[in-house]
């Protein structure tokens, strides 16, 4: 099932907003900020997403790329595809 879907159904459609964040009006998965004056609206979109696509569909979202100095409550994928969670 692609992601872009589970968060458009998800209730999170193209142009979303909350605060200085949303998603992309392009694609689902593309989550934008604003004004760029900070990344914590980004991360709490981020996180609201995830929370809801897993209450609602029982999945668990993990972004692609890899935050750096930013610890998050949800799975990471080393090289290979194993899942570990942050310490």
């Amino acid at each position: 099932m692609p992601a872009a879907w589970l968060v458009e159904n998800a209730g999170f459609s193209r142009g979303y907003t909350l605060g200085s964040a949303g998603v992309s009006t392009k694609h689902a998965l593309a989550l934008v900020l604003h004004d760029g004056t900070s990344v914590e609206p980004l991360l709490a979109l981020a996180s609201h997403i995830q929370a809801r696509v897993h209450d609602t569909f029982g999945v668990a979202l993990a972004p692609e790329p890899t935050l750096v100095g930013i610890d998050m409550p949800y799975p990471r994928r080393r090289a290979g595809g194993a899942e570990t969670r942050p310490r």
